[in-house]
């Protein structure tokens, strides 16, 4: 059994006092029976873990199953001062264990080694250069002496550590049972303010129900009388609507029928020009008969007129070659759909006894900002449509003298222009 060392410390360092002669021989890894018997210890206890010391036992016939990690230890270092079983199984696990990475250490001068287990230290990487500096048979009895203090003092600062980290946990427990008592209490008394809570709360939903029985009667009576009024004013806003657009209608009516009279009699009456010059209304005549000179597909727009003369401007457009477009006058719905139909036209025929002066004024506006030719004309029957629509199919000056179809004023207007730029 390997002897405890003596309670002097300097005693303890004795077996590697700098005095002594060293002898450096030719390196190699020592057995773990030749190590230095200070250096066994250590090693053992640091590169072995308490299953490998069970293990390793148990392999060499060594009855563990009622030994604590204390009585492992003991029963290993009583077995490896010499060869015997247990030493071989210790040494053998060791060489498996660091051969790889111990071999390129084996020449190495000192002063590395001493900077690999100086780097151990900080890193805490210490199974390796404690094995090599253990086992290596070149080693100096300073650095033996170097890493056995270190590792003494480690054992005495780990244990300090322990003892410190378990007074530390002892209060955090004793701390931790004062708050789970705590915890405890705030519950029992939360659970105590639920029951209260809800008790109240069942209390006050039976006053409501209570109440609500009572509202009940009250609340459909309501709702009866509200669907019943809002019934009633959806009925009303129909009405106001309905007669809304049969007033907008009667108007309409009212209009065209002052219109016809109108036009009826001038109809009646005999122009000043067939009075004063009957061959020149024999000349229209024959106008009228033979065929209007083409229009070469242009776009005309007839804007008021009598609705249902609607047919008759239709082929009185056609037979020229035109297409025929149509517009009431009526500039309730807004200006943009008058305005759509005159951007898209060649030519505006706008029957001044059939539009309010209103009417006339927005055609005006709205020819005049999209550069479209327009003919006011005096008349809205078909003789005055063919007529404007004979003479802007052509412009030339005629001996009849001016044209009773006003244009409006301007460069972009005047009677030879039928191609107005948009």
């Amino acid at each position: 059994m390997t002897p405890m060392p003596p309670n002097n410390p300097l005693s303890l360092l004795a077996p590697f006092s700098t005095e002594q002669t060293w002898i450096c021989q030719k390196a190699r890894f020592l057995a773990l029976w030749e190590i230095p018997q200070t250096m066994k210890c250590p090693l053992v206890g640091t590169c072995l873990s308490v299953e490998d010391h069970q293990k390793l036992l148990k392999k060499a016939g060594i009855c563990v199953s009622r030994l604590c990690p204390a009585g492992l230890h003991a029963a290993v270092m009583e077995n490896i001062d010499t060869e015997t079983r247990v030493a071989r199984r210790i040494d053998t696990f060791l060489k498996k264990k660091f051969d790889a990475l111990s071999r390129e250490w084996l020449h190495t001068p000192e002063q590395e080694v001493r900077k690999l287990w100086r780097k151990g230290i900080e890193t805490g990487d210490l199974e390796l250069p404690l094995y090599i500096i253990a086992s290596r048979s070149d080693i100096s009895p300073s650095l033996h002496a170097e890493a056995f203090g270190t590792l003494h003092m480690l054992g005495h600062t780990a244990k300090r550590d322990l003892l410190a980290a378990r007074r530390s946990m002892a209060r955090l427990e004793k701390l931790l049972a004062e708050e789970r008592e705590t915890a405890r209490r705030i519950q029992k008394e939360e659970r105590q303010k639920q029951d209260l809570l809800r008790a109240e709360i069942q209390t006050l939903k039976k006053e409501a129900r209570t109440r609500q029985a009572c509202t009940t009667a009250v609340t459909e009576k309501d709702e009866t009388s509200r669907e019943i009024i809002e019934t009633l004013g959806e009925r009303l806003r129909r009405a106001q609507e309905k007669n809304q657009a049969l007033i907008q209608r009667v108007r309409k009516l009212e209009e065209e029928r002052k219109a016809y009279r109108c036009d009826t009699e001038t109809e009646k009456i005999p122009s000043r020009t067939e009075k004063e010059a009957p061959i020149k209304r024999q000349a229209i005549s024959s106008a009228e008969k033979k065929e209007i000179p083409s229009l070469e597909d242009k776009r005309i727009l007839v804007v008021g007129g009598r609705p249902c003369m609607q047919s008759l401007y239709r082929h009185a457009v056609e037979k020229s070659g035109g297409r025929f477009e149509y517009h009431d006058g009526c500039i309730h719905g807004g200006r943009q759909t008058l305005e759509a139909r005159v951007r898209r036209s060649d030519l505006v025929l706008c029957p001044v006894t059939c539009n309010s002066h209103g009417a006339c004024g927005l055609v005006k506006d709205i020819c005049r900002k999209h550069g479209k030719c327009l003919r006011m004309l005096d008349s809205s029957s078909r003789s005055a449509i063919t007529s404007a629509l004979a003479k802007a199919a052509d412009p030339a000056p005629s001996d009849e003298g001016p044209t009773d179809l006003p244009l409006i004023a301007g460069n972009r207007f005047a009677p030879s222009s039928m191609t107005c730029k948009e």
